[in-house]
């Protein structure tokens, strides 16, 4: 999802699939209000060659289903699978609902928009790990929070998944041109890492004295 940026494009979703049979799609939201997607005029894919409007029917749990114009049935609405969609910065509403704060010290009180921080990659710095992605931006009432994931082994399918406080402590250095954030996470956050399994030493000396013919 590091592509999801340009400077002059925000990309606020992805298509997902199909949803039903008459030309919906699904579409996971990166706005803060999933619905809000249609809101900011039309869609564009990141090459610009399409552009569509989208009229919102419903939400979901991955985010909205929709009609995007011009895809009239289930086989079109599928063909899109994986394509981002993007909006113009300049339509954009000022920051505000749709956008996470962070005390940037010297600089004061920054803002970002959601679509800005989902999707960025996430490189740690309190030790080695598969780099992680920042997947969604909550606010429960006591700040905002970065949901980050990232890989329990390499090549899993299997993801970590933590609740990062978006605060400088725990979030060091923001770069939307170059797509990550680093990472600090509070001690105690992190998920233990699993137990080796241990080799049965006894059953193996045992196997070994009866191939040796003891």
């Amino acid at each position: 999802m590091g592509a999801c940026r340009s400077t002059e494009l925000v990309c606020v979703g992805v298509i997902s699939g199909a949803f039903g049979v008459d030309g919906q799609v699904k579409i996971k939201s990166f706005t803060a209000v999933p619905e809000d997607i249609g809101a900011y005029g039309a869609l564009v894919t990141e090459d610009r060659n399409a552009s569509f409007t989208l009229k919102v029917n419903r939400t979901i749990k991955e985010g909205v289903t929709g009609y995007l114009s011009g895809i009239t049935d289930r086989e079109q609405a599928n063909a899109l699978r994986g394509i981002k969609l993007f909006v113009s910065r300049d339509a954009l509403p000022e920051l505000a609902a749709d956008t996470a704060k962070i005390d940037a010290q010297e600089q004061g009180e920054q803002e970002y928009y959601h679509a800005d921080l989902v999707g960025l990659t996430v490189r740690w710095l309190d030790q080695p790990r598969s780099n992680g992605t920042v997947k969604a931006v909550f606010d429960f009432g006591a700040g905002d929070l970065l949901e980050i994931i990232w890989p329990v082994a390499q090549n899993s399918d299997e993801m970590h998944s933590i609740l990062l406080p978006f605060d400088r402590e725990s979030v060091p250095e923001i770069r939307l041109a170059e797509g990550y954030i680093t990472a600090m996470p509070p001690v105690g956050l992190m998920p233990k890492p699993a137990a080796k399994k241990r080799r049965h030493k006894a059953r193996k000396r045992k196997e070994n004295d009866r191939d040796s013919g003891k």
